[in-house]
């Protein structure tokens, strides 16, 4: 029980704060395009439009066609740029048309009309839903890290190349940071996620770690057998000496990202 009291303390944590995620809001996917930013100095900006606009048809001439995915608005944008168009939209259950001329050739990344769209809108749930879903989706999360986990040691034994990328502390700093300035939810996400992975990594029958301990009570358990005390410390020592070379290894190369 001691030895998962960590493990299981770091996976409630992400439950409570993927919980609690769930009551503030969490982005589920719609049939609205949701305008989520407009670029300074572009169509959309001159027509007025805003953050928080949902974009419900495109209309050209007389043909008016029913928007309902991110991918309609930028193809249809695209195939009448330089033309005068108009957008029916709803502002704060406001019906509003705006007149826009999409670019025909717009700077890279801004698209014909200058907006940051989406196809999610942001659903709440209440406090007694959310602990159940909360839960469903920390399970989910935990096994998809554990296999994505196993994935990248196999690699690693293997002299594979990597996909993944591993952070030491100077990078989950770095990454925190960038969350935090995203939001106090972007920030809450990461330190779930920090705190699934924490558990995971934890329970790793690995020496040193609480899994590695756990891995010799189980075998002491089922020989009925105990583990010499002089081979336990020095299997503990050697795992404890990896993982620091490991952390030293990982922490120099974000330190180079640093300046990259």
């Amino acid at each position: 029980m001691v030895l998962v009291a960590g493990v299981t303390c770091n996976f409630l944590l992400g439950w409570f704060i993927i919980s609690y995620l769930f009551v503030r809001g969490v982005p589920v996917p719609s049939d609205i395009v949701s305008v989520e930013n407009v670029v300074e100095n572009s169509p959309a900006a001159t027509a007025g439009l805003q953050k928080g606009d949902k974009i419900r048809a495109f209309t050209v001439a007389t043909q008016t066609e029913t928007i309902e995915s991110t991918e309609e608005l930028t193809a249809l944008s695209k195939k009448h740029g330089g033309e005068k168009v108009i957008l029916l939209i709803d502002r704060n259950n406001t019906k509003l048309k705006v007149n826009i001329v999409p670019r025909k050739d717009p700077p890279p990344g801004q698209g014909a009309l200058g907006l940051v769209i989406s196809n999610y809108e942001l659903k709440k749930y209440s406090i007694i839903e959310a602990p159940m879903l909360g839960l469903f989706e920390s399970a989910k999360m935990t096994k998809l890290i554990f296999v994505e986990l196993s994935k990248t040691l196999f690699k690693f034994v293997t002299f594979q190349e990597q996909q993944a990328e591993i952070a030491g502390p100077v990078g989950i700093a770095r990454l925190t940071s960038a969350a935090a300035r995203q939001g106090i939810d972007a920030l809450l996400q990461m330190i779930g996620l920090l705190s699934l992975n924490l558990a995971v990594i934890n329970i790793l029958p690995f020496p040193a770690l609480d899994g590695g301990r756990l891995a010799l009570v189980l075998y002491e358990t089922i020989s009925r057998r105990k583990v010499n005390p002089a081979i336990e410390r020095k299997l503990n020592m050697a795992g404890f000496a990896f993982l620091l070379s490991l952390i030293v290894l990982v922490t120099i190369n974000d330190i180079i990202k640093l300046f990259q």
